[in-house]
């Protein structure tokens, strides 16, 4: 598909690409993607220098799913792998299926896809206008989330398949915990700063306050408790499927190995990190690259294709593969 001819510089512009900064800035707060592990392996799908890519994390074969614009500035797959999402600057969204080798255009301008909610219902920021936070079915129909949240809203956490956490980049007292099904009082005001992560069973929140990061336990009237488990600002937090946690700061990627040690693996700064399905291994972008990165030895392996400059605001996902 051809690239859409640039419009000239708009208002709408100006916003989006206001947005685009809080999603670099807030990019910790996508939710990690769960993994399940699958007889025939795991994939990698990622985006970057005009194209979404597939790689065979067992044979270390790379296939070019389909060509997206240049100008594309963020792309996320969805968690079954099924579909990517990806925009523009001037905030035109579309949704590309995997499978049918398909693309849809979900809008034309100021709107940026902020994540996948766990059944893979592509999540976006309306930036002018009323500003919803909408969910959109990718088989058919939409429902807004949020009405009129602001402008520096976090990107949203999911905590289970129908309840999120998001938070507040100017004020860490006003965050959300987000209650989709719940007629009464769906959303529940709290003061844990930006939620980072949650655990698997959707009981504790990895959240950073106050240039720290803690963990909470998440009750129906917000997040209580809690312990420091870094001193310093995490820009991106992971979870295995087993509990394990992971975190990028300025000066590396850590893992929690206990409840108190914590281990560096990679020095520098890391875009973005989530975990093999079996824990034992941390897939992290930087640089434009993507590399794999054994937890207890061994030294990092490129995972992505050379030559391909990967998204800087990108979300990759390990899916199950076929």
């Amino acid at each position: 598909m051809a690239a859409r001819s640039q419009p000239a510089p708009s208002r709408g512009t100006f916003f989006v690409g206001i947005a685009l900064v809080v999603v670099a800035a807030a990019l910790v707060a996508f939710g990690f993607a769960k993994l399940q592990r699958h007889p025939s392996g795991e994939q990698l799908i990622y985006a970057g220098s005009g194209a979404i890519y597939r790689r065979d994390l067992a044979t270390g074969v790379d296939t070019k799913i389909a060509s997206i614009p240049k100008s594309t500035k963020l792309a996320e797959p969805s968690p079954d792998g099924k579909w990517v999402a990806y925009g523009n600057a001037q905030g035109a969204v579309w949704m590309f299926d995997v499978a049918g080798h398909r693309r849809y255009q979900i809008a034309d301008q100021a709107t940026v896809p902020v994540g996948w909610s766990p059944d893979s219902k592509l999540m976006v920021r309306e930036i002018v206008g009323n500003t919803d936070l909408v969910l959109i079915d990718p088989n058919g129909g939409r429902r807004g989330l949020l009405n009129s949240p602001p402008l520096s809203m976090s990107l949203p956490v999911w905590i289970s398949s129908t309840r999120f956490a998001v938070g507040d980049l100017n004020d860490v007292n006003d965050s959300l915990l987000v209650d989709t099904k719940a007629s009464e009082r769906p959303d529940v005001k709290a003061n844990f700063g930006i939620p980072l992560a949650a655990s698997p069973d959707g009981k504790q929140l990895i959240y950073g306050i106050h240039g720290a990061l803690h963990d909470g336990r998440i009750t129906s009237s917000g997040v209580t408790g809690g312990r420091v488990l870094f001193k310093g600002t995490a820009t991106v937090v992971a979870t295995s499927p087993q509990g394990f946690v992971a975190f990028a700061a300025k000066d590396g990627v850590y893992v929690l190995e206990t409840s108190t040690t914590i281990k560096r693996i990679v020095t520098g700064q890391a875009d973005w990190l989530v975990f093999s399905s079996d824990g034992t291994t941390i897939l992290y972008a930087k640089g434009g690259a993507i590399y794999a990165q054994n937890v207890r030895h061994g030294r990092a392996k490129r995972v992505s294709k050379r030559g391909v400059n990967v998204l800087t605001l990108l979300s990759f996902r390990v899916v199950a593969g076929k």
